[in-house]
């Protein structure tokens, strides 16, 4: 499998037990009321560059390790409208594709009967999820093939910037006491459960639910070359 991982993240070196990066970054992460454009992110690196896509010190390189990011711009839930989770996964590869990250790609959310870690494994190819896990873009590993628990938070976007609001990322993801998964994506009048990019326990999948019509980040999950 062809994948590609940055070998510096955010213009410094990273290792395994390194510190989140700088918890002072600062985004626009406004919603959208009306379930209509999305509020855009402001690009901003924790070092204080500015880029368009992928900073230039989140270069990549071949490898065989599966990436994962949390998306830098934010959408309302009902963002499947009468497609899908399909239009998830779309938005995922095209946002990849835009900051420079080969591969194939499927957004964390629920779909049906199953929540977003059965949409990511049985995705893979071969169904070997859990032989690899997978990566954050600053070459961090996030998670093994479970999905249960976060190894490090993915709170880094494709961009190699660090999300900082409390927003949240739509999973849509079952409880005890049952989905909320904005009727399928479909309804911004609904709710939805969300996860915090910033947590590691079971928190990065569910730690609260939200009014559908307010924008908040996606997770995605490289799944094939």
């Amino acid at each position: 499998m062809v994948a590609v991982i940055a070998v510096a993240a955010c213009g410094r070196q990273l290792v395994d037990d390194d510190p989140i990066l700088d918890a002072s970054t600062q985004r626009d992460g406004g919603s959208s009321a009306d379930g209509g454009v999305p509020a855009p992110a402001d690009g901003a690196s924790p070092d204080g560059a500015e880029h368009d896509g992928a900073p230039s010190s989140c270069a990549a390189e071949t490898s065989e390790r599966r990436i994962a990011f949390v998306t830098a711009d934010v959408f309302p839930g009902d963002l499947a409208g009468s497609v899908g989770t399909s239009t998830f996964d779309n938005l995922c590869n095209s946002i990849a594709v835009d900051a420079g990250w080969m591969g194939k790609f499927k957004a964390f959310v629920r779909d049906g009967d199953g929540n977003g870690a059965v949409r990511i494994s049985s995705a893979v190819a071969g169904g070997n999820g859990a032989d690899e896990g997978w990566y954050r873009v600053d070459g961090t590993k996030a998670f093994d093939g479970t999905l249960e628990g976060a190894l490090a938070p993915l709170s880094l976007t494709e961009r190699c910037t660090a999300v900082t609001d409390d927003l949240g990322a739509w999973t849509g993801s079952s409880t005890a006491s049952g989905a909320n998964d904005c009727e399928s994506w479909t309804s911004g009048a609904s709710t939805g459960r969300y996860g915090d990019p910033n947590a590691t326990d079971a928190r990065w999948e569910w730690s609260a639910v939200g009014p559908c019509d307010v924008a908040r980040h996606v997770y995605c999950f490289q799944v094939g070359h």
